[in-house]
């Protein structure tokens, strides 16, 4: 992924997952927390030793507004958390080791299908324009196989299972139009089959 407009900054990262955040002081637990107005769940997060990288994934999804009238959204709320360094991030070091903060970065990761609308008041369009697709990652792990599977030798896991999640992968590769024929053409080959099996029954 090496797009000016969505290179990764390097760092030695480590990965969260459906992080709970708040913009107010923090209740309850991680599990099952008791949370304050505004709460969010970052979909991805990646935290590196000078850089903070926030991923918003949608799929099949846009832009959802905690709280339209005031113009605020995940995206506004993961910006003030990360960016601002307001509300509550639980396990995640937001300043380096000399004390300034760490640069942060905002993505939406999303599918071909799904339109972002940045019309929205709530959009952050000038934070949050840079996108990834699926696509692009789809294109990653296609056209760098050999390389990418040398890269893994040590992971037989990653290495069994690379093209399964690639293929995974395809059909969120597809535009909206493209999707609607492959659901199509799917469900126009699955009727045929069932037709053909209720007349071999009948036959029989």
């Amino acid at each position: 992924l090496k797009d000016s407009q969505c290179k990764i900054p390097d760092d030695k990262y480590k990965i969260f997952k459906e992080l709970y955040v708040y913009e107010g002081e923090r209740n309850g637990n991680d599990d099952n927390p008791d949370t304050p107005k505004h709460a969010g769940r970052v979909d991805i997060l990646l935290e590196g030793e000078e850089n903070i990288i926030v991923i918003e994934n949608k799929i099949k999804s846009g832009l959802n507004g905690l709280d339209r009238e005031n113009g605020k959204s995940q995206l506004s709320l993961y910006y003030d958390i990360f960016k601002n360094q307001k509300g509550v991030c639980p396990g995640v070091e937001r300043k380096k080791q000399d004390g300034t903060n760490k640069k942060a970065v905002f993505f939406i990761l999303k599918p071909e299908y799904t339109e972002i609308d940045w019309t929205l008041d709530y959009a952050m369009k000038d934070e949050w324009k840079t996108c990834l697709s699926y696509k692009m990652i789809y294109d990653f792990l296609k056209s760098r196989r050999k390389e990418n599977l040398k890269d893994l030798s040590n992971n037989d896991l990653l290495r069994k299972y690379y093209d399964d999640f690639k293929n995974a992968l395809y059909v969120h590769t597809l535009t909206r139009d493209e999707d609607f024929e492959s659901r199509f053409l799917i469900a126009l080959s699955e009727t045929k089959e069932c037709n053909a099996s209720e007349k071999i029954n009948q036959e029989q």
